[in-house]
């Protein structure tokens, strides 16, 4: 298989978190983005667009765009990349993510953490109800 993601399947590149003050720079990532606050009040810039949110919000990212974070106080954040198929629409925006979107989030942070044999499946799988979700 050349690219899960061309098949339908979510290909996972990574995940993590962030916990503090400090500004994020502009940087870019080969996947799409999502990005989910569980603390605190940040603001994304993705090219001439200004996006803002606070908990419980989910930033969506599209791959390979610059863009940055500046933080607003504390903030914590839930973090993952990955390679979606065509048909997921990746427009830079900001949605409410409810409890089943918030913890698939927070779950693949803690799947990327602690497992190391079958993370790509065990990914693609929460992926892609994150995308069915969204």
């Amino acid at each position: 298989m050349d690219n899960l993601a061309d098949f339908g399947v979510p290909d996972f590149i990574s995940a993590g978190t962030f916990s503090g003050e400090r500004q994020i720079g502009f940087h870019l990532h080969e996947g799409t983005e999502l990005v989910l606050i569980t603390e605190g009040d940040c603001g994304i810039q993705v090219d001439d667009l200004q996006l803002r949110g606070s908990a419980r919000n989910l930033f969506i990212l599209p791959g390979k765009v610059a863009h940055n974070q500046t933080n607003y106080g504390l903030v914590t954040t839930f973090y993952t990349t990955f390679k979606a198929g065509k048909n997921f629409n990746e427009r830079p925006r900001v949605i409410t993510a409810d409890n089943w979107l918030s913890q698939w989030v927070i779950n693949l942070c803690q799947l990327a953490e602690t497992v190391s044999e079958g993370l790509n499946e065990l990914a693609a799988g929460i992926l892609y109800s994150v995308i069915q979700r969204i």
